[in-house]
């Protein structure tokens, strides 16, 4: 896949899984949060707790499933990137992470969309 196609299916992704947690009360703070050592691609406030959240968006299976490209590391590198959001806006909310996990048909349609919420090392 190329790099465009790549970064296409990232977007569609992200978009569907913001509009997703929109729906279900989440209220999105920020997209693409960046510091040197990582990123975030939503973060969201639900219900006083902060959840930063990974989307991983794949149209088929050949290296898996989304969820199961994010390693420990991965985890770590947000959960860093988390602290330093909470230290630059002031909050001293709970938080987790969480990982959206959406399958596109070859189409872009939306073909499954799971969410594992509060996951850890």
């Amino acid at each position: 896949m190329s790099t465009e196609n790549r970064l296409l299916t990232c977007k569609i992704g992200e978009d569907i899984a913001e509009k997703y947690l929109i729906s279900r009360g989440y209220k999105v703070l920020r997209k693409n949060f960046r510091k040197r050592f990582g990123e975030i691609d939503l973060i969201a406030e639900f219900r006083g707790k902060i959840i930063f959240i990974e989307v991983k968006t794949r149209k088929n299976n050949i290296f898996g499933e989304p969820e199961d490209s994010i390693l420990k590391n991965k985890i770590r590198k947000i959960f860093g990137t988390g602290i330093a959001f909470m230290r630059e806006n002031g909050l001293k909310n709970a938080f987790q992470i969480d990982i959206v996990s959406i399958k596109l048909n070859e189409y872009n349609m939306l073909k499954r969309l799971t969410h594992f919420k509060n996951v850890c090392l």
